[in-house]
């Protein structure tokens, strides 16, 4: 865990229920995991067992965790119950999340003129549109790099954060209330180009798997588009179906 900032804008409960959920979200707890207790929380950070209280019981009511008594609280989910549901998921195909797992920020500025972004969020090509990508490491090996795409009159204080370490789902949830009604997918296999190479710290042309995600509002409208770049050597493609479904 990182220290806190006791000075900053954001509350205590926050900044500490931001890291813990990225903590679970990133894989670093896994389901079954047992979290840290209130008490070591708090010693460790330096703030009551009340802010470590507000920021479990989040993720209790997210569905991420539960408290068991004589066990403490134990991870029973990595996906919170405000996510959309999906069909595709992603499993990895070697054990790697286990380590030094960490995001970078490789990205962050605003554009105009991104016709194919603009399109997508039915805005006018003159809009100015949030670019952020941020790749994820575990133990100094890049695996996957997520690109979003926002219009910035949406969420502007975007540009404020740093989301190497504040979970931007999170974010968006509790600083604009923002939970996506639907969403929809489009997967790819493609060769890594010069950039990605680089990126990814691979050979130009090796093969990665892009989903590109197209998230909309509960009035239909299209406000999020990501672009994520798996290692076709990391990562594999998991379908799983329900009744609902068939």
């Amino acid at each position: 865990m990182t220290a806190l900032a006791f000075s900053g804008p954001k509350q205590l409960y926050y900044q500490l229920y931001s890291q813990l959920f990225q903590s679970i979200y990133s894989g670093q707890y896994k389901i079954g995991d047992i979290m840290p207790t209130e008490n070591s929380l708090a010693e460790n950070l330096h703030v009551s067992r009340t802010t470590v209280r507000s920021a479990m019981e989040m993720l209790v009511q997210e569905g991420m965790i539960k408290r068991q008594r004589g066990k403490g609280s134990i991870v029973i989910s990595n996906t919170p119950k405000s996510a959309l549901s999906h069909v595709v998921s992603y499993a990895k195909k070697n054990d790697i999340d286990k380590g030094n797992i960490y995001n970078k920020v490789l990205i962050l500025h605003i554009d105009k003129g991104l016709l194919d972004i603009n399109h997508d969020l039915h805005l006018d090509k003159k809009a100015e549109i949030i670019h952020m990508e941020r790749i994820h490491y575990v133990n100094e090996e890049p695996c996957y790099l997520v690109v979003n795409y926002f219009e910035k009159a949406y969420v502007p204080d975007i540009m404020d954060h740093d989301f190497s370490k504040e979970s931007l789902r999170a974010f968006l949830k509790l600083h604009y209330g923002i939970l996506w009604e639907c969403a929809t997918q489009e997967i790819y296999c493609i060769l890594a180009d010069d950039e990605k190479a680089n990126q990814f710290k691979i050979k130009k042309n090796s093969p990665l798997m892009l989903v590109k995600r197209i998230s909309y509002d509960k009035n239909n409208l299209p406000r999020e588009v990501v672009y994520t770049y798996y290692r076709a050597d990391l990562y594999h493609l998991e379908i799983k179906l329900s009744n609902e479904c068939i």
